[in-house]
């Protein structure tokens, strides 16, 4: 398995979630692959920018997976997961 360089790109998400809820401004967003937290950064963000919105997210990450992958990862990749973990 291979390790993405960069994590998903925000602004792609933020954009994402404006087709995605439209108007609404109480919507709940699942993200099943919350590695770095991209979606929550995102609906946060959007919750910022936009009136009146209060959507909320959840975000899931198996740790057992986890685990596994980070005795496989690089040094650097270590560092990078150290780094969001704390």
């Amino acid at each position: 398995m291979s390790y993405f360089d960069t994590p998903k790109p925000t602004k792609l998400i933020e954009k994402i979630l404006q087709l995605a809820i439209a108007d609404k401004t109480d919507a709940l967003v699942v993200d099943f692959f919350s590695g770095s937290a991209t979606t929550a950064e995102a609906v946060m963000r959007s919750n910022l920018e936009r009136k009146n919105s209060k959507l909320r997210y959840i975000t899931i990450q198996i740790p057992d997976y986890l685990e596994k992958e980070i005795e496989k990862a690089t040094a650097n990749q270590k560092k990078k997961i150290k780094k969001i973990t704390d």
